[in-house]
This record gives C-alpha cells, structure tokens and sequence, in this order.
C-alpha cells in the first residue's frame, strides 16, 4: 500500500522528516507512482502529528515541511487519483483524524474519502479496514479489526514508521 525502501528507512531511524519528505517528492517526480503519491500523504500527516513524539523532541522537532507537503499531495491526488481506493483510503484517514489542522470541513471530507474507498476497494482486506474505521466513528467503544493482524501483514507489510503505525492500530 505504502512506498518504502533503504532511504526513507534510514531518514525516519534519524528522524529526518523534512529530508525524508523531499526524497520520496523526488521518487514521485521521477515516477509518478501512486503508492509514493500515498506515501507522501501518509508520511507528511504522520511526521506532523507523531514525529514530535517519536524523535521525543516535542517542540524542537525540526519538522517544517510537514503540513505543507500534506496539503499538496492531498491537492494532487485529489486531482488525479480520486478513484483510486488506497488514496480514499489514506486521504480519508489523515483527514477524518486531522482534518481540522487544515480547516473545518476537512474532517467530513474525511469520512468521504473513506466511504469512496469502501465502495471503490476490490481489495477484500481494504474494504474491511475501511468499513472497520466507518464502525468505529460512530460508537464511543473501540471496535477491533476481525483478523486484524492479518491483514496488516499483507497491506502494511514495509518497515516504515507509517506501516508500523497502522500494524499497532489495526494488527491488535
């Protein structure tokens, strides 16, 4: 689902978002992939709000192009990728947890996205992490993903930070 390889590996273990962001905007430049266009939304939004966390630098993150790379590739798959599932997917989940650090209807746009995901998704594991974040938006009591796990393994399988994050959500 994710783009990963040696280098982004290597910018996120020294916790270099910014450095990490322009190298996967060069890898989507010169490849136009839309698993990179995916990674970027997901990094930009997850260096955003976990980095400070991660680095264990809070404030002092140096973490400037984060919000502004989220809002561009949103722009840009919006434009271009807009039936494509694991964009809905991706573009609705930053944007339902987050969307208001971008203004106040991004959040519902959110949701959306997500339901666009689950009508678009061929992908068996897709739809039921999908319809498993729908379910759990409306109930103030978690709802595990069934089989959770397994499908993490097979749709977050590189070991990125963002993969990480979806295996310890879902993969309970």
């Amino acid at each position: 689902m994710f783009f990963c390889d040696d280098v982004l590996r290597e910018y996120e273990s020294d916790f270099k978002w910014d450095d990490a962001l322009k190298y996967l905007e060069n890898v989507y430049n010169r490849s136009g992939s839309s698993m990179v266009l995916n990674t970027l939304v997901g990094c930009s939004w997850y260096y955003l709000i976990e980095g400070p966390i991660v680095s264990r630098r809070y404030a002092n993150d140096p973490n400037v192009a984060a919000l502004e790379t989220w809002k561009r590739y949103l722009t840009i798959g919006e434009q271009n990728l807009s039936a494509d599932p694991y964009f809905n997917f991706i573009a609705g989940y930053t944007l339902s947890l987050n969307g208001f650090i971008i203004g106040k209807t991004y959040e519902q746009k959110g949701l959306t996205y997500i339901e666009r995901c689950l009508s678009l998704a061929e992908d068996f594991m897709l739809q039921k992490l999908a319809e498993n974040f729908l379910i759990n938006q409306g109930t103030s009591r978690y709802v595990t993903l069934k089989n959770g796990k397994q499908i993490c393994d097979q749709l977050f399988s590189e070991e990125s930070l963002l993969c990480e994050y979806f295996r310890e959500i879902y993969g309970a």
